[in-house]
């Protein structure tokens, strides 16, 4: 119960939208699937997570994050990026075999773990 709340909570913040949105427009266009097509798949995942609120969730989150990004307040606003930056590392080596690079940065963050999202030291 008490990861139930914690990832709750966490799904409902900047940086679970940053991930999610970088995630699948990064991973999904290394398939070849249009960047036009992002919210469709965004809402489609967002709707077999949490039927009916994670996608109302998501979308929320990603207007108070561009209301942020507008006002220019930075914490949100980064907390948005490095999300995001998580995302975009996670997405382009979905299919990457190179097992040093990591694929689980939502995994980490929803159970506040330490984030992998740089190039590995060889």
């Amino acid at each position: 119960m008490q990861f139930n709340t914690l990832a709750s909570q966490k799904l409902q913040s900047p940086f679970f939208v940053g991930y999610l949105f970088y995630f699948i427009s990064r991973g999904f266009v290394a398939q070849g699937v249009s960047s036009k097509q992002t919210d469709k798949y965004v809402k489609y995942i967002c709707d077999d997570i949490i039927p009916g609120e994670l996608w109302e969730i998501f979308q929320k989150q990603m207007k108070f994050v561009k209301a942020s990004q507008a006002a220019k307040r930075e914490n949100e606003t980064k907390e948005f990026e490095i999300g995001g930056e998580a995302g975009m590392w996670d997405g382009s080596n979905l299919n990457s075999w190179d097992r040093r690079a990591s694929k689980t940065n939502l995994k980490a963050y929803l159970l506040s773990q330490e984030l992998e999202y740089l190039e590995p030291n060889s």
